[in-house]
């Protein structure tokens, strides 16, 4: 990030500090190591050495990440051109970006009325996030990390972490992974040589006047590379107020690591469930399938998956089931979130459509009889009468083909129940 005008990108850590040559953990070759697959997936190196991995570590990206800081603002007058200074507002603006704005020019048009290349010339615009309300409470990179550092620290972490910081619209915004290896998913029947399940935290900001900070629990399925967001509930710290002086930083992650690992017991079971859990595709109805190529890409369509991402679902679902006529639930669920991970479109972060896509692919996992009562409705209302009386009464043969989930349906919610008040107690 040496040059402020263009930070951009994806910034890869791994450990608390930088590993260097020859203290790398051992457990980073082992096949059981998520750090190992993230390290192999990330470089394309089978055995990752050193040099592999990143040359940063959590705590020196907390101080090179993108921050913010206030500036005056102002408005100009219409008729004297003159600006006006104003209290109601501040203007939030990347300082190391402000420190090369050339000169008094201010907009990329200006720029290029001068004659001059908007592409190479450091104009105001680039150094401003946002002019919000006085009341705007900045937080910061190093306000975030530096408590998630002391609580991985105080727990023994510092080898195990590793991760991600996706940086983009100038540095104004900023989505995060943060793994933890050894923090599996390990569920009955899963096979011994299978790559791990690996849980962390998603992290979520800008500075373009989102109303809060995001955290959240998530997980990786190196066996296909695949995305699990949102397993927790998302905690919130608004950009109101004095924020250190009503957010206890080490006591939220704390909590979030121990909800995490409440999640990742829970995600175990769930996933045991699902894989004994059976989908007969034969028992939708006849003409199920529509104008979609198969009656899986139209059961992701109607789950609600937009349908360029029903489709590769429903060819990875295909590939990998036992039965691809009678395919289980976490099977339903990976390709739904291979399709999210690999193909969908637009960012991840916070209130994205990538967002309701997960949420779609976390209920076929989670609460299959709630994602029957989806499909049920979508089709239904995908239908009109004559198409349904050709069908057999259509709706009729959807809920037959979800009894089994249905009958479960107690069990779901019972089980959501308990999990909350673990959570909350």
């Amino acid at each position: 990030m040496e040059d402020a005008t263009n930070i951009d990108g994806t910034y890869a850590f791994a450990g608390l500090t930088r590993y260097n040559d020859g203290d790398i953990p051992s457990k980073v070759r082992d096949y059981g190591s998520s750090l190992k697959w993230w390290a192999a997936e990330t470089t394309g190196e089978d055995d990752p050495s050193a040099d592999d991995l990143p040359e940063a570590g959590l705590n020196t990206l907390a101080d090179r990440l993108p921050r913010a800081t206030e500036a005056t603002a102002g408005w100009k007058h219409p008729i004297t051109g003159e600006w006006i200074e104003t209290g109601k507002h501040n203007a939030i603006i990347e300082p190391s970006v402000a420190e090369q704005v050339e000169g008094r020019t201010g907009t990329k048009e200006q720029v290029e009325g001068l004659g001059g290349d908007p592409d190479e010339h450091v104009y105001g615009d680039r150094a401003l996030f946002n002019i919000p309300t006085d009341d705007y409470e900045i937080i910061n990179p190093a306000t975030i990390l530096r408590p998630l550092a002391e609580v991985i620290s105080d727990q023994g972490l510092e080898d195990s972490v590793f991760g991600e910081f996706r940086v983009s619209r100038g540095g104004g915004r900023v989505s995060a992974d943060v793994f933890f290896d050894g923090k599996h998913v390990e569920a009955p029947g899963m096979d011994d040589d299978r790559k791990p399940i690996v849980v962390g935290l998603q992290l979520d900001w800008d500075f373009f006047g989102g109303t809060a900070l995001k955290l959240r629990g998530m997980g990786m399925d190196w066996e296909c590379v695949n995305s699990l967001r949102q397993i927790t509930e998302g905690k919130l710290i608004k950009h109101a107020g004095d924020v250190e002086e009503r957010v206890e930083w080490v006591e939220l992650y704390e909590e979030l690591l121990e909800e995490l690992d409440l999640k990742t017991d829970q995600l175990s079971q769930v996933i045991y469930e699902a894989s004994e859990e059976r989908l007969d595709l034969s028992e939708l109805p006849d003409g199920f399938a529509g104008d979609y190529d198969s009656t899986l890409e139209a059961l992701y369509a109607y789950s609600g998956l937009p349908d360029y991402l029903a489709s590769v679902a429903a060819d990875n679902a295909r590939a990998n089931a036992d039965d691809p006529f009678e395919p289980d639930w976490w099977t339903l669920h990976r390709g739904a979130t291979y399709a999210i991970s690999h193909e969908a479109r637009g960012e991840v972060g916070s209130g994205s459509a990538i967002d309701q896509y997960n949420r779609v692919a976390n209920e076929m996992l989670m609460n299959p009889a709630g994602m029957a009562d989806t499909v049920e409705t979508a089709y239904e209302a995908d239908q009109d009468d004559d198409t349904l009386a050709e069908h057999g009464g259509g709706v009729a043969s959807v809920e037959t083909a979800f009894e089994s989930v249905r009958e479960k349906r107690d069990s779901y919610e019972e089980r959501e129940e308990q999990i909350h008040s673990l959570i909350e107690g």
